[in-house]
């Protein structure tokens, strides 16, 4: 059985290395944040993400996973790593990959030294098209010379806050990999993890790195589309819930995130989806239902802001992008806030996790209020009756003076008016 390296010990570098090491596989975490390595030895989640913590105290975990800072213990003990490095996103909406090949080049010189053969290379974080043939292969070819080596893609869709659930019951192994041989050995590798039996797609390394941002693409796109359809079905007086849901009956369309709601958000969808124009647009093509994605996205934001009456304290419930995570990249709840602050408004912003600078009680005590995020506890709330709430996905029940009401009703009330 491998041994393992995984290099970049964040949110999923993380529950990736749990995950491996619960499976049974000999586990070494490699990170330059030394309070990461430390908390990881010690048993302590090193991020904020769910059962991350209760993983890290299995007994198969703690034998099998220890963690370092340096390349060469590394090296010494493992057969392959994985590169699980930050790619962040440019100006333009390509990547920035000079993180990640800066850790595939210390440990390819590491391998080198030791002068270990076919040592197996897996990027697993998000890049963008042609760049492990452009410029990993290059970079590896170079360094290990007559050695050799192994190389792989192996992307992970995953969301913030069911990381590890997400790792376990994936849809699809989707595997990108210079030979066969590799692409065989990766699939064996990976059944011995995931707990249900799901498809192997074994394909080239660029055909794997557009699959990736173009699945994330696609998903984005049903999104918008369904907040679209949301929108026209409001103004004509009809329930966005019955339309979806009678929509997603025809199996080529299928219920899977078709459904009316918040505006995309979070570290993923949104730079993955300017990222594929900017690639559409390097190769001499256009991208307009990406780029039409992005128009509707950003519409449904400014459109729930007009929605806002001039006067009054404005309250803002969930800042993160999605339910059981902290972040806040790009969420709805955050720009309605950021808005509100630059028009010199009063507002008020809660989430259970993310950072915020407010009480639930004061955000209640708004005049007008902003669902931002679904977190559970959301679910069912209390507000002054004078109260008006918009919750663009119409599931969040309003107890307004012991009377229920979906917020649709308060939606259809304001366009008729």
């Amino acid at each position: 059985m491998l041994s393992v390296a995984v290099c970049g010990l964040g949110k999923l570098g993380s529950s990736i290395a749990v995950v491996f090491a619960a499976s049974g596989y000999k586990v070494m975490g490699l990170d330059v944040d030394e309070k990461k390595v430390r908390k990881i030895n010690n048993r302590e989640a090193p991020v904020d993400e769910t059962d991350l913590h209760d993983y890290l105290q299995l007994p198969e975990v703690m034998e099998n996973l220890t963690a370092t800072t340096k390349v060469t213990e590394v090296v010494s003990t493992t057969d392959a790593c994985f590169f699980v490095t930050p790619t962040p996103s440019m100006s333009d909406g390509s990547f920035d990959h000079t993180m990640l090949l800066n850790a595939i080049t210390n440990v390819a010189h590491e391998v080198a030294s030791r002068h270990k053969r076919n040592y197996l290379f897996i990027v697993n974080s998000t890049v963008m098209p042609t760049f492990l043939n452009l410029q990993v292969v290059p970079t590896l070819e170079r360094i290990l010379g007559n050695l050799g080596f192994e190389l792989a893609y192996k992307p992970e869709f995953i969301a913030l806050g069911t990381v590890i659930r997400d790792l376990l019951y994936p849809d699809v192994l989707l595997i990108g990999a210079k030979t066969e041989e590799t692409a065989h050995k990766l699939e064996h590798f990976y059944r011995e993890v995931v707990l249900h039996d799901c498809q192997a797609k074994k394909i080239s390394l660029v055909e794997a790195e557009l699959a990736k941002i173009s699945l994330n693409c696609a998903v984005t796109m049903k999104i918008s589309f369904a907040n679209q359809v949301a929108m026209v079905a409001r103004k004509l007086g009809a329930d966005p819930l019955h339309v979806l849901s009678a929509v997603g009956h025809d199996h080529r369309v299928g219920h899977a995130a078709l459904r009316p709601g918040l505006p995309f958000g979070g570290p993923c969808f949104p730079r993955d989806n300017r990222m594929f124009q900017y690639v559409a647009n390097s190769v001499g093509e256009r991208a307009p239902l990406a780029e039409a994605t992005d128009v509707v996205n950003r519409n449904l934001l400014r459109a729930c802001l007009a929605r806002v009456p001039e006067h009054g304290t404005v309250g803002i419930l969930g800042l993160s992008y999605k339910p059981n995570t902290s972040h806040s990249d790009e969420s709805a709840g955050l720009y309605w806030y950021k808005v509100m602050r630059s028009r010199s408004r009063k507002v008020y912003a809660y989430d259970p996790r993310a950072p915020h600078p407010n009480t639930l009680e004061e955000v209640l005590g708004c005049d007008f209020i902003f669902i931002g995020c679904l977190w559970p506890e959301f679910k069912e709330i209390t507000v002054r009756p004078e109260t008006a709430v918009l919750d663009l996905t119409g599931e969040v029940m309003i107890t307004k003076s012991r009377t229920v009401r979906h917020v649709s009703e308060f939606i259809r009330e304001k366009v008729a008016s």
